[in-house]
């Protein structure tokens, strides 16, 4: 047990070290536990600084607004040569007064990974990814009440002398005046942006496909005619002949296309490119991939991501590439389809998939399939890279939702396969059915548990009960929504449904790994008997109770065990859906389904529920 002497003279050496030692011990501490040190004295204070100021996040909406933000953050940097510590610097939002949205914070900060900033291999789109409402707003703003500020800002950044990393995520290109400055005085700074091709792009505008720092950029595309505008060529340009540097490419494609996209027909004078990560969104078919194949050498691509693209030809394409080892450095793979048609077209997309997995030298380390899964690519992908995987994302929802599916597909019988050959696995994110807490979920969560490096995992808890509408009712039945459901039915779907702290924490702990420090739990399916249609009543109350939760261990202080501390997900949205409930009340039918599975004790009925425990054997 501590006494006041040894907390006492613990004090003394730890301050008692020199300031670089306790400099290099900070680099190792969480973001909140370096918050908590920096609050314990001014040599703790002193200690942490560098590792505080190392990345700065300087919010932007308008002009006056972001110039006090510029001005704060320019006098906390001057002292104690705090601008020597900032390396990374992020210049982010939109340039409108936009209310905040949500859990926008809580949704970046899940992705945020202190690793992949420094190892290079994440292409951090997130941190150039705009919020919902600034893609929303097509407005353009006055360049003259912005001069002042990015006058400042330049200044500033000529004065960070240690700067690696600069993002730029304002919703428009950046000003020449920032490129100007990075070039002159942080010639080897990586440059992550943003570019908009418009039809014509202006040519001030074009000065970024000449930046020999972009490292990072993503792009956006307008306009879809007939005409070979220049501004496509220049995309070519800058990844392919002028930018040695560019490593990371993200295309958009914003709006319907009135033909395939080809952005890349000019020459390329037999030099290629050297992207490490590649991310394709919307319309993209085997030619285009070809044209990638002939503009950038992809046997040294480590990252490719397709998320809403994915087709047979595509795939088969893929795999003649992988074969002839264009893929030897891959180590990242995201694939997903955009069109629910997709497997009834092609019923054999898993096999075609599996010979793509079983192509690629067996070295994937993150995986992410969207819709695209079904037993021949899980086989296929934990038999050759399972002992490779450290992140693995299988969203099958997607193919849940085609009524000709004979039987839903879920994740839920691989999981002891996963276990067995994914020992390396940290991040996992599956789909798993909900069956009211019962022996086979419990077990299901008991199993996952075994991982033993697992540390992060999010599941999607399934509660669609897709079959009901054609099985034929034998039990007194409710209308849902023009369908004929049995009770039975309806009690399990609210069941399964309800999802509250208490069950937030419960599965947590049914898990019981020690290696596990976060796991979040969402709800989808909700209301969802297979017929598409959902009355506004019933929407509203699977609403309220289908909650999603982050579960995140606490490492206690030696004398008391870890804690585990909740978090609710959404929780303005449900939010604003209980006070429409409020004003509208429970519908009758769904009040006496309600009142025969949580009898009321209290007056306000919506707070007088709970979800039902998980199975125990005692």
């Amino acid at each position: 047990m501590f006494t006041m002497s040894t907390m006492y003279f613990g004090k003394l050496c730890l301050e008692q070290l020199p300031l670089l030692v306790f400099e290099i011990i900070c680099e190792y501490l969480p973001d909140k536990s370096l918050r908590s040190l920096s609050l314990t004295s001014r040599f703790c204070h002193a200690a942490s600084s560098r590792r505080r100021f190392e990345h700065v996040h300087l919010k932007v909406r308008t002009p006056e607004r972001s110039l006090q933000s510029l001005q704060r953050w320019d006098l906390m940097l001057s002292s104690g040569g705090r601008k020597g510590y900032l390396r990374r610097l992020q210049v982010a939002g939109t340039l409108y007064d936009l209310p905040p949205e949500g859990d926008e914070e809580e949704e970046y900060g899940e992705h945020y990974d202190h690793n992949d900033l420094e190892s290079g291999f994440g292409d951090m789109e997130w941190l150039l990814r705009p919020r919902q409402s600034e893609a929303r707003t097509t407005r353009v703003p006055d360049r003259q009440q912005w001069e002042g500020f990015w006058t400042r800002l330049a200044h500033l950044i000529s004065q960070l002398g240690n700067l690696t990393d600069l993002f730029f995520a304002c919703k428009r290109d950046m000003p020449p005046i920032l490129l100007s400055t990075l070039h002159q005085h942080h010639s080897a700074c990586r440059l992550h942006t943003d570019f908009y091709i418009s039809s014509p792009t202006p040519s001030d505008e074009l000065v970024l496909t000449e930046s020999t720092c972009l490292y990072n950029v993503h792009c956006y595309e307008y306009n879809y005619d007939h005409i070979d505008h220049p501004d496509r060529r220049a995309v070519k340009y800058m990844m392919v002949e002028r930018l040695p540097k560019l490593e990371h490419m993200c295309a958009n494609l914003i709006g319907v296309p009135k033909r395939p996209l080809r952005s890349f027909s000019v020459s390329s004078q037999g030099k290629k490119g050297n992207l490490k990560s590649l991310t394709v969104k919307k319309d993209i078919n085997a030619e285009l991939l070809g044209e990638w194949d002939r503009h950038t050498r992809l046997e040294v691509l480590e990252s490719l991501r397709l998320p809403y693209v994915m087709n047979r030809p595509l795939l088969d394409l893929a795999t003649n590439l992988a074969r002839d080892g264009k893929f030897r450095s891959l180590r990242r793979l995201e694939l997903g389809h955009g069109f629910y048609t997709t497997i009834l077209s092609c019923p054999d997309m898993g096999k075609a998939l599996g010979l793509f997995l079983e192509a690629i030298p067996p070295q994937l380390e993150h995986v992410d399939f969207m819709g695209v899964v079904d037993d021949h690519s899980i086989s296929s992908l934990l038999r050759y890279h399972g002992s490779t995987l450290r992140k693995l994302r299988l969203d099958s929802y997607r193919s849940r939702l085609m009524d000709d599916l004979d039987e839903p597909f879920t994740i839920s019988p691989y999981v002891e396969n996963i276990v067995e050959l994914c020992p390396n696995l940290q991040v996992l994110e599956i789909l798993t059915l909900r069956t009211e807490g019962d022996q086979e979920e419990v077990a299901t969560y008991r199993t996952l548990g075994k991982l033993p490096k697992l540390q992060r995992l999010s599941l999607i808890l399934d509660c669609s009960q897709r079959r009901v509408c054609w099985t034929d009712q034998v039990s007194p039945t409710e209308d849902m929504g023009g369908l004929e459901v049995s009770l039975p039915n309806i009690r399990k779907m609210l069941v399964n449904s309800a999802l509250d702290e208490h069950l937030a924490v419960s599965i947590f702990k049914a898990i019981s790994s020690s290696s596990l420090q976060w796991l979040k739990l969402s709800i989808v399916g909700a209301g969802n008997f297979g017929s598409g249609i959902q009355p506004e009543d019933e929407k509203l109350l699977f609403g309220w109770i289908s909650r999603s939760w982050i579960c995140e261990k606490v490492a206690g202080d030696g004398s008391e065990e870890d804690k585990i501390e909740v978090k609710e997900v959404g929780k303005r949205a449900r939010i604003e859906v209980g006070k429409i409930l409020d004003k509208k009340g429970l519908h009758p039918d769904s009040a006496r389904i309600w009142d025969r599975i949580w009898p009321r004790r209290l007056e306000d009925w919506k707070e007088d529920w709970s979800s039902f425990p998980l199975y125990s054997e005692n």
